[in-house]
């Protein structure tokens, strides 16, 4: 699929302009005498180059040859391919040797513009990676999913089938779960490659999780989690615009609909998480701001629904839903009177 950049450029530039007027008049009361207001334009170009050094420093004391970034085309690959591409221009300039930064378009044709973000990810890494390739896990996923999916032909050892079992226990599976079920088997294929492809190329994969993501479980066990992590402290909504605006990415980059890949809801990821309370114009923004004003105790956290409690509210659900994401549970040695290692960071 063409782009017409310049055409989408100019769409999108007066969609960020509006963004970032918004943000810039935004003031959150964080409940304990402090109050949170998302980063200026000069803000942001100063935490940004922090980052950019972070990541240049991280870079070089691991020492990977490559670092594979699988670019989706969304605005969360395409900021940590830039930044990556700063960090390793970092080190280059200073005498110091630095990763490639390979790409990785990964289509797999889950959902109807597919194709519009495959071109967008090419376009990204057109920009910002060393080289870059494009690699159709379609015929890939058709395949799991026919021969480890199909669970009338997969016989227990009782006789009868993993079909029957699962009628059993989940008799009310609901279609959307049937979507996500798929699209966590793309998620975790394209995970497979990008691992595989840089344990060959003597580097890492990175994550390119964001804080919303992250606190919303929007993101796919064993799926699209990286190696390390640079971004997954920044706000999607209410801090990522900025980043992306001072380091210079395109707007259709920054503004574009949020869409987990999977196919699951046309709307996009704000659609599916503020589910029955969803309204045009919503953005990762008010995400954000509801997400915040839980963690800070309000009762009522979303100032566009006043009236609605925040255990009842669509995106404190998914926040409370899936906190087995974020916080595994695993028994530590002393819980079962095992012996103290002196030292042992791991299952303490």
């Amino acid at each position: 699929m063409t782009l017409d950049r310049t055409h989408l450029i100019a769409t999108h530039d007066a969609i960020l302009e509006e963004r970032l007027d918004r943000l810039n008049d935004l003031i959150i009361d964080l409940g304990d005498g402090r109050i949170y207001t998302p980063p200026t334009l000069e803000e942001a170009e100063e935490i940004y180059f922090t980052l950019v050094g972070l990541a240049a420093h991280h870079l070089r004391t691991v020492g990977f040859k490559t670092v594979v970034v699988p670019a989706s085309g969304g605005a969360d690959s395409t900021f940590m391919l830039c930044l990556l591409r700063d960090a390793a221009d970092r080190l280059i300039e200073n005498g110091m040797d630095a990763p490639q930064i390979i790409g990785v378009t990964l289509p797999c044709t889950l959902q109807d513009d597919a194709d519009y973000l495959d071109s967008m990810g090419v376009w990204a890494c057109e920009l910002y990676a060393d080289e870059y390739a494009t690699v159709n896990v379609g015929k890939a996923h058709a395949a799991v999913m026919e021969e480890l999916f199909d669970l009338d032909c997969i016989e227990m050892n009782t006789g009868r089938t993993m079909d029957e079992l699962f009628k059993e226990t989940s008799p009310d599976y609901p279609l959307r779960e049937f979507k996500v079920d798929k699209g966590n088997v793309a998620a975790r294929l394209r995970m497979i490659f990008s691992y595989g492809l840089a344990k060959m190329l003597g580097g890492a994969q990175c994550s390119t999780d964001n804080l919303s993501e992250g606190l919303t479980g929007f993101w796919t066990l064993c799926g699209d989690e990286g190696t390390f992590k640079y971004m997954q402290c920044v706000w999607k909504g209410l801090e990522l615009p900025q980043l992306m605006h001072v380091a210079g990415i395109p707007s259709p980059f920054i503004v574009q609909k949020e869409t987990d890949g999977l196919g699951v809801n046309d709307g996009g990821d704000v659609a599916q998480i503020y589910g029955q309370l969803y309204k045009a114009g919503l953005t990762y923004i008010d995400v954000d701001i509801t997400l915040m004003r839980h963690l800070c105790g309000y009762e009522h956290p979303d100032p566009l629904y006043p009236d609605v409690p925040g255990y009842a509210h669509p995106v404190v659900g998914w926040y409370n839903r899936t906190g087995f994401k974020r916080d595994p549970f695993s028994l530590g040695r002393s819980d079962v009177g095992l012996t103290k290692i002196p030292g042992l960071k791991l299952a303490t």
